[in-house]
């Protein structure tokens, strides 16, 4: 069975470079309003899935 968290964590990336591709305003170091916004859940799902692998290590 799939790891719900990882495909979040993947799920919100295909959003964000979808969102990025399309957007004349986004860039690596500059977003527009919504890019952040993406880019902001994005990061919080990576950083989720990251804590929760480094958790099972211990």
């Amino acid at each position: 069975m799939a790891d719900d968290l990882y495909q979040r964590y993947m799920e919100a990336a295909a959003v964000y470079r979808h969102h990025a591709s399309g957007c004349d305003s986004c860039s690596q170091s500059d977003r527009c309003f919504h890019g952040e916004r993406l880019h902001k859940a994005f990061a919080k799902r990576q950083d989720d899935y990251s804590t929760r692998l480094s958790a099972k290590r211990r």
